[in-house]
């Protein structure tokens, strides 16, 4: 009976580590996704923005700038 109990705290021992090797590959992976996302992240605030100017735009700031009581 006891030769038993060891054969199932082995097997017990064994799917712990499987957990664990799932658990750390989790991590790997959300540490490139992390890393990942900061150079984009980098990337695109290294970018050049277009700036257009809209006349429309422009034109309703002007007319809501007369009207506004301050």
């Amino acid at each position: 009976m006891n030769f038993r109990w060891g054969l199932d705290s082995l097997s017990d021992l064994e799917d712990d580590s499987d957990e664990e090797d799932e658990s750390e590959e989790e991590e790997a992976e959300a540490e490139e996704l992390r890393e990942k996302l900061l150079a984009d992240a980098e990337e695109a605030q290294e970018e050049p923005i277009a700036q257009r100017q809209d006349k429309d735009v422009d034109d309703l700031a002007d007319e809501l700038k007369k009207k506004t009581v301050i």
